[in-house]
């Protein structure tokens, strides 16, 4: 999994590539808990992960409330058509606040727009 981190205002945009799964959850939640004291809101670019698994949704979850307890949030854009049938399945939709892009997703444009 690919991991890049950029600040943008009171954002921590996390850009993620490949898989988000068993082998890569523990490196996220590391590089998640680095900014968690930040006070910033975290926004999860998906456009480039090709798939994530149950422990990759669970550790999204530990992320969430973790975050949340930093009075934070946790934003997610950018996903593809595969990514959104997982969401759809699981009920992320339900769970997580789910943008079509970045930028909508920071407040920077209007869902309208």
């Amino acid at each position: 999994m690919e991991i890049k981190f950029d600040e943008h205002n009171d954002w921590i945009i996390v850009r993620l590539g490949g898989k988000l799964n068993i082998h890569s959850a523990q490196e996220f939640k590391f590089g998640i808990r680095n900014y968690l004291s930040s006070k910033k809101h975290i926004l999860l670019d998906f456009k480039d992960v090709e798939n994530i698994d149950s422990v990759g949704i669970g550790c999204l979850l530990y992320c969430q409330q973790e975050i949340h307890n930093y009075e934070g949030l946790l934003r997610i854009s950018g996903l593809n058509e595969q990514i959104k049938i997982i969401f759809q399945v699981t009920r992320g939709y339900e769970i997580f606040e789910i943008y079509e892009d970045s930028e909508i997703a920071m407040g920077q444009r209007d869902i309208a727009a």
